[in-house]
């Protein structure tokens, strides 16, 4: 449901101009991910070096050590200028195709389907898009990236604990699979309680005066609120028992990996089978690809959370039009209009002798 959401959002909502800076953005940061993950190695040469003492080797190792964090700072640069790039274009997209798929819908269609097409409905789901946007794009990309990058790493160096980490990653996902349809099936009916409400509210606001002189104001304010506090409540348990799930993941997950790494190695390096450099890279990219699990965890948690005013956007934005508005004949806006009546007819029952008359 989520990644149908997110390809619904990048198919409809990013231009061709935009597709082409992801791409480049994508590939810098690639070559970026790429600089990072060399530079353990670089030290684990350097340590070897060490022990043979060889000078050569020392110099060239903390040169191109000091050479790929100078080249990841240039690509870094580079690639941050396509992010923004890329999430100034998209904003502006996102404005531009909800404005003309609520402009397609007539008036009537707008009138039916009020909970749908309501302005705070729509607004909330287009900030929600916005919001995600950032997310993925300065966070979650990057995170995904770096944790596969870290994740060869560890198969090159130790193809053992390469495959260890792989199922461990599967496991994580797993869970977050499992999770995503938990809140998936939980959310949507609470999200549609608020957005019903909102709509409420809104429209005692706007007519409050009709409200007031009908003797209706305290009436309705208690319902509201009581209707808002039950469906907060149901809203704020559901999220803590998957704030507690996450928990519990990254506990046994993320640690796990962590320990593992650091006992495994020690045990190469005991055993005399690995040099002590090795020791180096081995634990640097497990703890990167740490780090970025917890990113991604993060941003998966933040997807869970938002999607749901995104896919009540999309439904209300999909919402085939009764008919075409833009058909017919277009107004002439310099003078003023003439309306005629072709074929309309009326008839009435008289109800003493039951026949109609024209």
């Amino acid at each position: 449901s989520e990644w149908k959401t997110l390809q619904w959002v990048l198919t409809n909502f990013a231009t061709p101009k935009s597709r082409r800076h992801m791409k480049y953005m994508l590939l810098l940061l690639l070559i970026g991910t790429g600089l990072l993950m060399l530079q353990p190695a670089m030290v684990a040469v350097a340590i070897k070096a060490l022990g043979t003492k060889d000078v050569t080797l020392i110099t060239t190792a903390i040169a191109a050590f000091g050479l790929c964090g100078l080249l990841y700072h240039i690509v870094s640069n580079q690639e941050g200028a396509q992010r923004e790039w890329v999430l100034g274009l998209t904003i502006c997209n996102v404005d531009e195709v909800i404005t003309k798929r609520l402009f397609e819908k007539p008036l009537g269609q707008h009138e039916r389907h009020g909970s749908e097409l309501n302005y705070a409905s729509i607004d909330k789901g287009k900030w929600k898009v916005v919001g995600l946007q950032d997310m993925l794009v300065f966070n979650g990309v990057p995170a995904l990236i770096n944790a596969a990058c870290a994740l060869v790493g560890l198969w090159i160096i130790c193809p053992e604990f390469g495959a260890f980490t792989t199922v461990l990653v599967v496991v994580f996902y797993s869970w977050s699979l499992w999770l995503n349809y938990k809140v998936g099936y939980a959310m949507g009916p609470v999200e549609r309680e608020f957005r019903r409400l909102n709509r409420i509210r809104v429209e005692r606001w706007e007519k409050i005066q009709r409200v007031t002189t009908s003797g209706m104001a305290k009436e309705d304010h208690l319902m509201l609120s009581g209707a808002m506090d039950a469906n907060m409540a149901t809203d704020r348990d559901f999220w803590i028992w998957v704030i507690r799930q996450f928990n519990l993941r990254g506990f046994f997950l993320q640690r796990l990996l962590l320990v593992s790494a650091l006992s495994y190695g020690s045990y190469l390096v005991y055993q005399g089978q690995w040099e002590l450099g090795y020791l180096f890279p081995l634990t640097w990219w497990a703890e990167s690809l740490n780090t970025n699990l917890v990113t991604l965890a993060n941003v998966e948690r933040h997807i869970g959370r938002e999607i749901i005013p995104v896919q009540l956007m999309i439904e209300a934005l999909e919402l085939p039009p009764t008919y075409d508005v833009n058909a017919g004949e277009p107004l002439k806006r310099n003078g003023p209009l003439m309306v005629s009546f072709e074929g309309v007819s009326h008839s009435y029952k008289d109800e003493r002798g039951g026949k109609d008359h024209p």
